[in-house]
């Protein structure tokens, strides 16, 4: 079983599950991180289980960097059928100009 909040669809859906389940759930503890809520709620545990199969959790906002992570955290809790998993790049691209990490294969040179 899981927690309800941080069930994948599939999981709630009584569907086997994946690597694909634990990006969801990371997206909804993400979420709930940033909101202070969680992704999904109800009076019931079946409420919840519904709301994790057919809603989506309001949208993040309130700056730019809010924004840019729920757009990730969107691709994390997508509800279509996640086939594979998104290179970390993928995920990360809306976050690329809130960071100032160096690009992948160069090494950044150490701080005195």
């Amino acid at each position: 079983m899981g927690t309800p909040h941080y069930m994948a669809p599939e999981q709630a859906d009584g569907r086997a599950v994946g690597p694909a389940a634990d990006i969801f759930a990371t997206g909804s503890l993400l979420y709930e991180m940033l909101s202070g809520r969680p992704a999904f709620r109800g009076a019931s545990l079946v409420d919840v289980l519904y709301a994790v199969l057919h809603q989506n959790p309001p949208l993040l906002g309130g700056s730019r960097e809010v924004e840019a992570l729920d757009q990730v955290i969107r691709r994390a809790m997508a509800k279509r059928r996640r086939i594979g998993i998104p290179p970390p790049v993928t995920c990360s691209t809306p976050c690329s100009p809130y960071h100032s990490a160096p690009a992948p294969g160069r090494a950044r040179p150490p701080t005195p």
